[in-house]
């Protein structure tokens, strides 16, 4: 069930999509399904829709100054900022969402909360390398705290709601990508997790007429459907339960 709800979605980004409706206009002889798919996949694969995305996703949660962001019991840090490296399997390599370990650790270093959570990913033992990752910064090792492991989002919620009851606490800083808060910060609530959002890694910087925008370009067309993405998890939580989100 878990790999038929990630799949699903993907049915309905601008590459698959549009190869569907071309492939079923060739074959059926249709040249307007040829040509919507032909419009779809141009314009997934312009800066001008994947920079309008990402903007509108990342202006949901407005930047916060780390020295303006309130107290709370701990800081919550999502994960997808570290993959295994199969060529060297003790080390870490990191991904484009670094920010959200490198806010966490600076929250840290401003005494905005006493413990430093993360959220334990695949595969198993990352967590402890993040750990000592985090304890390289200058984080002491006893102020660390890893949730059980999670393979999503919902998962992740899942993890630190058990983390705060069991340690009494009643708020935490939820340390996330811009660009992913409005889908966390809403499995958050529906965990019943009071949280104060920390949005990190805003790339996105508005509109702007440039021709170079609107030449299609692979980048774009992933930065698309990573918005895509993002948008789907957080409509799907209106109609299904949260323990069932998209990763």
């Amino acid at each position: 069930m878990f790999e038929t709800r990630k799949f699903l979605p993907t049915l309905f980004m601008p590459f698959k999509l549009s190869l569907l409706l071309i492939a079923a206009g060739w074959v059926w002889g249709k040249r307007r399904l040829v040509f919507v798919g032909l419009v779809l996949l141009y314009l997934g694969s312009i800066f001008a829709v994947s920079d309008s995305l990402r903007y509108w996703l990342e202006s949901q949660y407005p930047r916060v100054q780390a020295a303006q962001c309130p107290t709370a019991d701990a800081i919550v840090v999502l994960s997808g900022f570290a993959e295994e490296d199969k060529r060297q399997p003790d080390e870490i390599r990191w991904t484009d969402r670094t920010d959200r370990f490198l806010q966490g650790i600076r929250l840290y270093r401003l005494q905005k909360a006493p413990i430093l959570l993360f959220t334990e990913s695949q595969p198993p033992g990352m967590g402890a390398r993040i750990r000592q990752a985090a304890v390289d910064q200058g984080v002491p090792r006893d102020a660390i705290r890893l949730t059980k492991p999670a393979s999503n989002t919902a998962e992740e919620a899942d993890g630190v709601q058990n983390y705060v009851r069991a340690s009494g606490g009643h708020r935490v800083i939820l340390v996330t990508s811009a660009i992913h808060m409005p889908r966390a910060a809403r499995l958050f609530r529906s965990a019943g997790i009071d949280f104060a959002p920390f949005p990190v890694d805003f790339q996105a910087d508005g509109w702007e007429w440039k021709w170079e925008r609107f030449v299609p370009w692979p980048g774009a067309l992933v930065q698309t459907e990573e918005c895509l993405h993002e948008i789907y998890g957080w409509a799907a939580l209106t109609v299904i339960p949260h323990h069932t989100a998209l990763h």
